[in-house]
């Protein structure tokens, strides 16, 4: 199956074009499609949203992962989301010790899409709103909008990454509400760096 960025060439009465263009594995337009997305994305995978995506009333299930570095167990494809919405995750921090919506992130491409009205329910938590781990070189999280709120005071929590190893965040903008504060976070950039837990 050929997939990812192809070159292609036209020639017309000796004149000749290219250009660049980008073959996707999937479209994803609902949440069931999401969801099969998250949990059995492969390296080298492209994805991209066709639709907005609301999670209300569906229960939402948290890539597995750790805190560690590396590639074990990590979302490790290509998402655009040509400007789409993702809506109304709920993240049970009670039933897993790490919550977010990819967990660990390697060597993906994360770009173009806002997560809207993300919950983390429960104070048992050690995770962020969109990844556990930001790892690899080549991972880029790039023109992401998050709205994360938190139910109650977390124990110990990233607002979007809860540890950075390598890898690239670029006009990130992030809003986050607590019950006793509000934050706002907005024109983020890492470069490989080794940030921990805040």
């Amino acid at each position: 199956k050929r997939h990812g960025s192809l070159q292609v060439t036209a020639t017309y009465s000796g004149i000749s074009a290219s250009a660049t263009v980008t073959v996707y594995d999937k479209f994803i337009s609902n949440a069931s499609e999401w969801q099969t997305m998250i949990n059995t994305a492969k390296m080298g995978e492209y994805y991209m949203l066709d639709d907005d995506i609301d999670f209300s009333g569906v229960s939402y299930t948290s890539r597995g992962a750790d805190s560690s570095s590396g590639s074990s167990g990590a979302f490790r494809a290509t998402l655009n989301g040509k400007n789409h919405s993702v809506k109304n995750i709920t993240l049970n921090a009670q039933t897993g010790t790490y919550v977010s919506i990819f967990g660990k992130i390697y060597n993906a491409k994360i770009n173009n899409i806002s997560f809207e009205n993300v919950v983390v329910s429960g104070s048992n938590l050690s995770g962020a709103g969109l990844a556990v781990t930001l790892d690899g070189r080549s991972a880029i999280i790039k023109n992401v909008y998050l709205d994360l709120h938190f139910d109650s005071i977390p124990s110990s929590a990233g607002v979007l990454i809860y540890n950075c190893y390598e890898g690239k965040v670029e006009g990130v903008i992030a809003k986050v509400e607590t019950p006793s504060n509000n934050a706002s976070v907005d024109n983020v950039k890492i470069i490989n760096s080794l940030m921990g837990a805040t």
